[in-house]
């Protein structure tokens, strides 16, 4: 399957999709029932550094 996009198309629905999570995931986990500690390690799963960068270039 291919999804034609147009590149700012595309960077638009990253940007959405990377503040969602960015600005849910650890509440998410926390309603779950993880502990605090466990979020923090599981931080890196969901932000890291190079995490929006560009694979082809």
């Amino acid at each position: 399957m291919r999804i034609l996009l147009q590149p700012a198309e595309a960077e638009a629905i990253l940007t959405r999709i990377f503040t969602a999570v960015a600005s849910s995931w650890e509440a998410s986990l926390r309603e779950a029932s993880v502990s605090p500690g466990d979020c923090q390690r599981l931080s890196r799963a969901f932000l890291y550094p190079g995490l929006e960068l560009d694979p082809m270039g």
